[in-house]
């Protein structure tokens, strides 16, 4: 399985390159610039710079669903709700730009060298650490970049 890493940060913008701003996805509603704001803001959810989701996960999606997805045996299906806070207001997608996603990788890559990476919990598959993070990071691009064709 794929890992996020220094030496395929190049692959994955390159294939982001190809997705215009306003392009439309394959499926789902978002547009080129709300995916990159949305893989951002996920990326710096783990730098602990948005507020932490309430875990909501179970068994299934602890021991059963992120094993199979974070070792690439299974794909992110399609359509799958963004985690929020059942108190929170409606999700707005935020636009986002490639080289701010490029510096945010960045940053995340930094810490992770330096033995300070320390991310939240995920919202379903609970404290994962940060070497499945950055698995479920690049799994995370590589559904989206799917989702526009790329």
């Amino acid at each position: 399985m794929p890992v996020l890493s220094s030496s395929n940060k190049s692959v994955y913008l390159s294939r982001f390159e190809r997705i215009a701003p306003d392009a439309k996805p394959l499926w789902g509603k978002m547009t080129g610039a709300q995916m990159f704001g949305h893989v951002t803001n996920t990326l710096l959810y783990t730098l602990c710079e948005t507020p932490v989701i309430p875990f909501r996960g179970n068994f299934k999606t602890q021991f059963i669903y992120a094993p199979l997805l974070l070792n690439g045996i299974l794909k992110f299906p399609k359509n799958v709700k963004i985690p929020q806070s059942k108190k929170s207001k409606p999700i707005t997608l935020t636009e986002g730009a490639l080289d701010t996603l490029s510096q945010t990788i960045d940053r995340v890559l930094a810490e992770m060298d330096a033995g300070e990476f320390h991310p939240p919990h995920h919202p379903y598959f609970g404290h994962i650490g940060p070497h499945k993070w950055l698995k479920f990071h690049a799994a995370h691009f590589d559904h989206h970049l799917r989702q526009f064709g790329c």
